[in-house]
């Protein structure tokens, strides 16, 4: 009964009591689904991720694209995936629950980082260090926040060859400076 109790709270649950009833809470820590930071650069792209991810995670949409110059085209992409998540959850109230959280929208980092590649072709090495700079801050976010996992939308478009899919999901984890996976109850 103390390692239920133990595990409980160690998953932010108070009951202001001196002993543990899980029955209280219906879910054990078995039952806990993992967490996950599915970076999204839009509605649209976000849409299958979402909905595949939903049964098995507990999902924080991040929405990080200092890409995305143009003023209006960056919140009208947000507006679309707020509509879309809002649209889910309404859905899908009884099942699952999709939390969103926004970065910094800040152009001009983008532009310092990438802006000497701007000559570059659609799909060369200013992609790599734009998908390279979200993915670093998405792994940043999801470890400040005790996320289990973190993901992009990045890897579903049709536009990207299966090589630069790949080459999304091989950035050395020395350069995120990820802290350790928390333990598991």
């Amino acid at each position: 009964m103390k390692d239920d109790c133990s595990a409980l709270m160690n998953m932010n649950f108070m009951t202001g009591r001196d002993k543990c009833d899980s029955e209280l809470f219906r879910i054990t820590p078995e039952q806990r689904k993992p967490s996950i930071l599915l970076h999204a650069c839009c509605g649209p792209c976000s849409t299958a991720c979402v909905e595949r991810l939903a049964p098995d995670y507990q999902i924080t949409v991040y929405y990080y694209n200092p890409n995305i110059t143009d003023r209006e085209e960056y919140y009208l992409r947000r507006d679309t995936l707020l509509q879309f998540i809002k649209a889910f959850n309404e859905e899908h109230r009884d099942s699952y629950f999709v939390s969103y959280i926004e970065g910094e929208y800040d152009p001009e980092r983008y532009i310092a980082k990438c802006g000497p590649l701007a000559d570059e072709p659609e799909g060369g090495a200013r992609c790599d260090l734009c998908f390279a700079m979200r993915l670093a801050e998405t792994a940043r976010k999801a470890g400040e926040m005790g996320i289990d996992y973190f993901t992009t939308t990045l890897t579903i478009r049709h536009l990207r060859s299966p090589k630069k899919r790949v080459s999304l999901l091989c950035i050395p984890l020395t350069t995120l400076r990820l802290r350790p996976a928390r333990a598991r109850s």
